[in-house]
């Protein structure tokens, strides 16, 4: 435990001091006022993620900065989550939900209750009519439709999906069943196995055909 405590801590400090070089290589030719402001910007901003990071302006909106504190994106989403395979989750002022690119442009338009972060292409994303959760792919298209009452991301491409029932199962890319919603709890697939809880409350690992690993 002491030895991951302190890669993490050593990981930690290397962003920090690897962010403040940066900052100072990019800072000789700027006005003092701009110095201030990007170094106020750094000490308050979110956790970087694919070279950019979550800012919130004092009018409580969300933009993006870069590594030297240069606002990149501008501040004018209600809410703003990390860039996970080039695209970030944004809320607009109506409390919808879409996805920008790395220059601010948005790519998937604000009309989803909700949505996730992509993970292998697809992301998740919840019909403001129906409450109903299915996938969308990086340019918009619905991929999955929308008639899950609970979903996660995607890992090794599978998913696990809750039906109207509330059991859970697993789906494809296609948005095929290849596991039957049969469990109460299920968790994503790492190194080809998925834990899950039956009705017993037992909890075991399956195979993706759904076999039990024993």
């Amino acid at each position: 435990m002491r030895k991951i405590l302190n890669y993490y801590a050593i990981t930690f400090m290397l962003t920090i001091m690897s962010t403040v070089t940066v900052f100072a290589q990019n800072s000789d030719n700027l006005s003092a006022d701009e110095r201030k402001a990007r170094k106020e910007r750094l000490s308050s901003c979110g956790v970087f993620s694919e070279g950019l990071a979550t800012y919130k302006d004092p009018k409580g909106l969300f933009g993006f900065i870069d590594k030297t504190g240069m606002l990149v994106v501008p501040c004018q989403w209600r809410r703003a989550w990390d860039f996970c395979e080039g695209l970030a989750h944004v809320e607009n002022t109506d409390q919808k939900s879409g996805f920008i690119d790395k220059t601010g442009e948005v790519v998937i338009p604000c009309i989803w209750s909700y949505a996730y972060s992509f993970s292998e292409g697809l992301v998740a994303v919840k019909d403001c009519e129906t409450g109903k959760y299915g996938f969308v792919d990086k340019t918009g298209k619905v991929v999955i439709p929308c008639k899950w009452n609970d979903v996660n991301n995607f890992s090794e491409g599978l998913v696990w999906v809750t039906n109207d029932k509330w059991k859970n199962g697993y789906i494809n890319k296609k948005g095929e069943i290849v596991i039957p919603c049969q469990y109460v709890s299920t968790w994503n697939f790492y190194d080809g196995y998925a834990k899950v809880m039956d009705e017993n409350h037992r909890l075991f690992y399956i195979d993706k055909s759904g076999r039990e690993v024993r």
